[in-house]
């Protein structure tokens, strides 16, 4: 499911995405850029409905500036506005905008160009699914890891929970990762499991992981830190 955030002032037209998109993908709304800016900090969109005029500034420029503060992690951003001079869309697509969208258009083709915009996002999700860390594949969704060695993908069976600590190891590279951070991301809040038993399951990934490849370090009897080889 994707999340998707309308910016516009007009509250007709966050529900006429609703009335689109919903269902099948979340829609948020925020009526001025420092709502959206806020609604960008505490969420993670996946997609955003653009307006050009808005009570608080201008579309053109916000999306300049989201450019600079996220770069990298800034979603795909649409124009939906009632803003239809050639110069406007020029500059829209200049500014690395996705798609621009009148809100006179008719409602078919708003319809089709707002799914589609969407479909291309779950495409981009699959291809996202195998994540790589040099001889290592990691399938995000059904949890594999596969070793490639001697030209071959060789799977590294681990538990779930053994998964869930690699993970979140891996995406720590080079950093001390607390027991403490552990429980509370790989069990979760509210399960009373003794710290002992993080050391139990590091040592079994420890065992299982291609030595060749991965170095998992205490880290002074306060939690553990994954290096790559």
């Amino acid at each position: 499911m994707s999340k998707i955030l309308v910016i516009d002032d007009v509250q007709d037209i966050f529900y006429l995405v609703k009335s689109i998109l919903e269902p099948a993908h979340q829609v948020f709304w925020s009526e001025s850029l420092r709502s959206a800016e806020e609604a960008l900090k505490h969420k993670k969109i996946d997609l955003i409905l653009l307006d050009v005029m808005l009570p608080d500034g201008n579309g053109f420029h916000f999306l300049a500036e989201l450019q600079t503060k996220m770069k990298d992690t800034l979603p795909p951003v649409v124009f939906l506005t009632a803003q239809s001079h050639v110069s406007e869309k020029v500059l829209g697509f200049s500014l690395g905008a996705e798609d621009y969208i009148t809100k006179n258009s008719d409602y078919l083709e708003m319809k089709a160009r707002l799914e589609a915009r969407v479909r291309k996002l779950s495409a981009s999700s699959e291809i996202k699914k195998i994540e790589s860390f040099g001889p290592i594949k990691i399938n995000v969704h059904t949890q594999e890891v596969f070793w490639n060695t001697e030209g071959q993908d060789k799977l590294i069976e681990l538990t779930r929970l053994e998964f869930k600590i690699f993970w979140l190891l891996i995406h720590h590279l080079g950093e001390t990762v607390s027991r403490d951070e552990i429980l509370q991301k790989v069990w979760g809040p509210g399960f009373q499991v003794y710290t002992r038993s993080v050391d139990t399951h590091v040592s079994n990934l420890r065992r299982k992981l291609p030595k060749v490849v991965f170095l998992i370090e205490s880290a002074s009897g306060h939690g553990y830190k994954m290096n790559l080889i």
